[in-house]
């Protein structure tokens, strides 16, 4: 899931705010990248390695389906084109 943020982001967001968008959605993944290698470290003592990889491969399974069915698809558009699906202009 690691290069979809990359790539689906910049696609996301109209022109004239990709930039600061883009900015403050790379802030919050490397907070949230901090908080789950802050957190796994007490939950492996806690609850063990099974039960631990296992939440967060039911994370990263949510995540495939939100990818795969929310994400609109871009190849072959515009970036003016995927800002009108996403605007419901």
């Amino acid at each position: 899931m690691g290069p979809v943020q990359w790539v689906a982001l910049p696609e996301l967001f109209p022109l004239r705010i990709r930039a600061a968008a883009v900015s403050v959605c790379v802030v919050f993944n490397w907070l949230f990248n901090l908080a789950v290698a802050l957190v796994f470290p007490p939950l492996l003592d806690a609850f063990g390695a099974g039960l631990n990889f296992g939440f967060f491969a039911v994370m990263i399974a949510l995540a495939f389906v939100f990818v795969w069915r929310l994400m609109p698809e871009t190849k072959g558009r515009s970036l003016e084109d995927g800002e009108r699906d996403l605007v419901g202009a």
